[in-house]
């Protein structure tokens, strides 16, 4: 039990493998298989070098708004690409549901300290990134998570 929880808080496949390998994975095993959503991951493949801290907050963040959308959009797909953008990481979360309906929205903001879209979005700003959501009701959500970069030369990979 401790095992499982210790995997829920910080894949160790952020570790060995890399921030992209880490969401690839949860993505298909615990969203893709466990609630029989079809899945898309993609990575543009540069260099995305992030801090140990940085990428477990990003994992945390996306893995968050992965779990949002079994709860709560009544989707069929989702997908997460990963891109470098200049001196930015940006990671993307959509999917196919209804959309944020009003009920969502109240009880995100709702929920206690740690949890939800205004925890994400504080997590990012600590970061120096931001959170964006483009919601359409009936047609799924957007997410955009964007960091910067770490650029010194002894950070590791992303």
């Amino acid at each position: 039990e401790t095992r499982s929880i210790m995997y829920d808080i910080s894949s160790p496949v952020i570790s060995e493998l890399g921030l992209s390998a880490a969401i690839s994975e949860w993505l298909e095993k615990h969203i893709g298989e466990k609630y029989s959503l079809r899945t898309q991951f993609s990575d543009d493949g540069e260099d995305k070098p992030l801090s140990e801290d940085t990428r477990s907050i990003l994992f945390r963040n996306v893995r968050e708004l992965l779990v949002n959308v079994v709860k709560h959009a009544k989707a069929t797909q989702v997908s997460v690409e990963i891109t470098r953008k200049g001196s930015n990481i940006q990671i993307i979360v959509e999917d196919d549901g209804q959309g944020m309906v009003k009920q969502m929205i109240a009880e995100q903001q709702k929920q206690s300290r740690g949890f939800g879209l205004f925890s994400i979005e504080e997590r990012m700003q600590d970061l120096g990134g931001s959170l964006s959501v483009e919601n359409i009701p009936g047609h799924g959500v957007r997410a955009v998570i964007t960091a910067p970069l770490d650029t010194m030369d002894t950070m590791d990979k992303g």
